[in-house]
């Protein structure tokens, strides 16, 4: 009964036949599941991408996302001809740790409602649940030093109208906020967490700043922070090869990740899963906690995240 002849006049085993069919059933019903599987989470990841991006687009209408209020941030030591203060917009989570995100450059539209500026507050605030401002710069002329005091200005206030007071800060910014993120980062290292810089003008950075080189003290270590940079492959305003080089000056005791997002441009990346994903996932290693527990923690980075660019180079996405 365990037998039966083979079209060869030779004897097979009809136990072996049904384990064979057995586990061939079995792989196929796996690979069904796996495939289901992924497409309801596939699903699931679209639907929260539209969610988002339909926050985004609300803020961007209403001019402020929910729990913001409008606030004026003194800045001490203004110039002739620029104001003395920024309009900015805050969100007060009462958390230890708070962000700063930074704006594209004005004379060319570049304001704190940018989309991509509001995709940042939304992963750190929305998500992340800490404190966030967002701010305009009082002047986008010059050699960014008045940029540099702004947002300095901007810690200041925080620390001063927040109840309580943040301890720990995270700096983050969109194309040219992101230099002057990386320009005012040493100067608040004793409180700074992590930086971000989201679409760095790399190629751009010396006409606008007057040739002055904003971006060297990061990659010699000088914030003392990890950082983050993610950038597109089509990006109009930085090369691929010049993010390349970039990468490759890291030195000391810098911790950067750099990331590529494969067909980005300069003003896509708020629009697509990638660069969300890649924050959230690198907030989560730097910090080690889940993104949702971000508000309960004290703001202290763990042990250094992420590459030695020098060593490691560019990682696409």
């Amino acid at each position: 009964a365990d037998a039966y002849l083979d079209g060869g006049g030779g004897v097979s085993d009809f136990r072996g036949a049904k384990v064979t069919m057995a586990a061939d059933v079995t792989a196929q019903l796996t690979a069904a599941y796996q495939r289901e599987r992924a497409g309801r989470e596939a699903m699931a990841r679209e639907a929260a991408l539209q969610q988002r991006q339909r926050r985004i687009q609300t803020a961007c209408v209403r001019g402020f996302a929910p729990g913001e209020v409008a606030v004026t941030i003194p800045v001490a030591g203004a110039c002739a001809g620029i104001p003395a203060c920024c309009s900015g917009m805050l969100a007060d989570r009462g958390s230890p740790l708070a962000a700063i995100v930074s704006h594209p450059w004005g004379p060319m539209g570049g304001s704190m409602h940018d989309p991509n500026v509001l995709a940042l507050a939304d992963t750190l605030g929305e998500s992340g649940g800490v404190t966030t401002l967002r701010f305009n710069f009082r002047c986008g002329i010059g050699r960014g030093h008045s940029s540099a005091d702004d947002i300095r200005a901007a810690w200041a206030f925080l620390r001063s109208c927040c109840d309580p007071p943040p301890s720990r800060l995270i700096l983050a910014g969109y194309s040219y906020g992101s230099l002057c993120v990386a320009d005012a980062a040493p100067s608040l290292r004793e409180h700074l967490s992590a930086l971000i810089l989201l679409a760095p003008p790399l190629s751009f950075a010396a006409p606008l700043f007057f040739c002055r080189d904003v971006t060297s003290p990061l990659q010699r270590g000088e914030a003392r922070a990890p950082a983050l940079l993610i950038s597109g492959t089509a990006d109009q305003f930085c090369s691929v090869r010049r993010y390349e080089r970039f990468s490759r000056g890291f030195s000391g005791g810098a911790r950067a990740t750099m990331l590529s997002v494969r067909g980005a441009d300069h003003f896509s990346l708020w629009m697509m899963a990638a660069p969300a994903a890649q924050l959230a996932s690198w907030l989560q290693a730097t910090f080690g906690c889940p993104l949702a527990e971000l508000r309960q923690s004290a703001g202290e980075p763990v042990a250094a995240p992420g590459m030695a660019p020098a060593e490691e180079g560019v990682r696409q996405v």
